[in-house]
């Protein structure tokens, strides 16, 4: 499994607006790494790894994106949900062949056969989930970093700019992170 990318230049000493900004950037890089891998082929590796890293991504929009997040979160848990029909389809199919020499091959076959046809109609969905992730999710969960900044650190989706942000919830989560340190 493919590690998380490191944050560079985050210590004690960071702002919880300037790590979250980081962290979500760094989970967001590590979901497109797997778009090339995934566009020229399903390889179990690449869909096990990105599943993997959208799931980091969404866990970080959740703690650190504040309440206009959940949208782009969403966006996230449709490509892990692709992404998961998929791998769990191979890890059946995975285990299945290694029982063909069991004493009713001929159902194992059928239980194979029928899991490749459900596996081809999944990948089309799964392509389908990628072209409208790297053509609307992914470039609009950027824009929507790149806009945190100016707005304390909030992730807030392109269409929504107007919302103002709470300060009070960015000291909550300050508060919480430095109870967590020193414990």
């Amino acid at each position: 499994m493919a590690k998380p990318t490191e944050l560079d230049g985050v210590n004690s000493r960071t702002s919880v607006r300037k790590a979250a900004h980081r962290l979500i950037a760094a989970r967001l890089a590590d979901v497109r790494r797997y778009e090339r891998a995934l566009s020229n082929g399903i390889s179990e590796e690449a869909i096990h790894d990105m599943r993997v890293a959208a799931h980091r991504l969404r866990v970080a929009l959740f703690v650190f994106g504040g309440r206009n997040a959940s949208k782009l979160e969403r966006k996230v848990k449709r490509l892990q949900d692709a992404l998961g029909e998929i791998r769990d389809l191979q890890v059946q199919l995975g285990w299945l062949e290694k029982q063909k020499n069991l004493a009713d091959a001929e159902g194992i076959r059928m239980l194979l056969a029928e899991l490749r046809a459900t596996l081809l109609d999944r990948e089309h969905d799964l392509r389908t989930a990628l072209e409208e992730w790297t053509g609307n999710s992914a470039p609009k969960l950027e824009t929507a970093g790149q806009a945190s900044l100016a707005n304390d650190g909030r992730i807030v989706e392109p269409a929504d700019h107007s919302q103002v942000p709470d300060p009070g919830e960015a000291a909550s989560l300050r508060g919480r992170a430095s109870k967590r340190g020193s414990g």
